[in-house]
């Protein structure tokens, strides 16, 4: 795995979405994480910023690649920020109330196509294409990972917001790294306690 972070236009930090190491969710999973990861929430760097971004992040993941209009860039931007608002709630642990997170009470318009058996659904595949196919697959994922309460286990750092998989047995995660946020936090804990 490359070490050096990319960089936007404007010469702002893009980790890359697979960061930290060790972090990782199970399966498909770990494709909505990499797509909550694609904005740097602590410096407003954005692979998604433009209809090109999000050609180039699709095939960096080996998706099929497109170049959405505006209009559905603006759609997949949006689906985004609604998946990580619930990637917070998860992280909040009861600590916060849902109703104030970003995105709160979205009605995402998917296309998804269903196979009944005896006494089941199963959400099968999304249809369309482009961003209608990105967007079904991306909830599909989701929804099959949800029945398995893997899905509860992706949460945003509680500093920079980077989402992470909990695999804790206590699901007590609260950083997305000991490295980084987590020494930052102990290191102000550290200073308060030695000003005092």
């Amino acid at each position: 795995m490359p070490t050096d972070h990319p960089r936007d236009d404007d010469g702002r930090v893009l980790p890359h979405p697979w960061w930290p190491a060790g972090r990782e969710a199970p399966g498909e999973l770990e494709f909505v994480r990499r797509f909550l990861n694609t904005r740097n929430r602590e410096n407003g760097a954005d692979r998604l910023a433009t209809p090109l971004g999000v050609g180039t992040f699709l095939e960096s993941e080996e998706r099929p690649g497109f170049l959405p209009e505006p209009d559905d860039r603006d759609r997949i931007v949006a689906v985004r920020e609604r998946l990580h608002g619930m990637a917070i709630v998860h992280g909040q642990k009861g600590d916060g109330d849902a109703a104030d997170v970003p995105g709160a009470g979205t009605v995402l318009d998917v296309c998804l196509q269903v196979e009944a058996t005896p006494g089941t659904l199963a959400v099968i595949a999304p249809t369309g294409t482009g961003t209608d196919r990105l967007l079904g697959d991306l909830v599909r994922i989701v929804l099959v990972h949800q029945s398995t309460g893997e899905w509860d286990r992706l949460v945003a750092c509680h500093h920079c917001r980077w989402v992470v998989y909990d695999s804790s047995r206590n699901r007590s995660t609260r950083w997305c790294s000991m490295d980084a946020c987590g020494g930052r936090h102990n290191a102000r804990a550290y200073r308060r306690r030695r000003s005092r």
